[in-house]
């Protein structure tokens, strides 16, 4: 799968469109906010990034 890039088109930048299925296949992590959480999904927290957690 390539992935998504800008390509210029008259001077307009258009991103390419990645559907669900695309992002489950490539494994993409999926998160939620920090103060949302619950400590029983600690062992599924792979790190905290600008104030979401990221779950594995």
């Amino acid at each position: 799968m390539k992935a998504a890039e800008e390509k210029p088109q008259g001077g307009i930048f258009i991103m390419a469109v990645v559907t669900m299925k695309q992002l489950l296949e490539a494994g993409v992590h999926f998160g939620h906010q920090t103060r949302r959480w619950n400590p029983k999904m600690a062992p599924y927290i792979f790190t905290e990034r600008n104030g979401i957690y990221i779950i594995d």
